[in-house]
């Protein structure tokens, strides 16, 4: 697909690399919408929680550009996301995560 046409894949290697900054901030879209995925994921599957600690210890170093950053501490403390551990937390919605 590449090959017929150049400007795509140059387009495609700038966003690999993160080489823009509309690159690191694509990127940093799809993380965004990785969490809110997984936050719904647990909200719906809360036994499931565990199996996401690993991701939420790591959100901090995924972020590449500084709009990443903002979205991160905008949106993290409105997603309803389930404690990482035995610990019930409750949600936003009044909802405990941990039966």
């Amino acid at each position: 697909m590449f090959e017929s046409v150049p400007a795509a894949f140059a387009l495609w290697e700038e966003y690999e690399q993160g080489q823009s900054h509309e690159a690191r901030i694509a990127k940093d879209m799809q993380h965004v919408q990785m969490m809110m995925k997984i936050a719904d994921y647990e909200r719906a599957y809360p036994a499931t929680t565990p199996h996401f600690k690993s991701y939420w210890d790591e959100i901090e170093s995924v972020w590449v550009s500084d709009i990443g950053h903002k979205l991160q501490q905008l949106i993290m403390p409105r997603l309803p996301v389930c404690a990482n551990d035995d610990t019930p937390l409750q949600n936003p919605d009044g909802r405990s995560c941990i039966a």
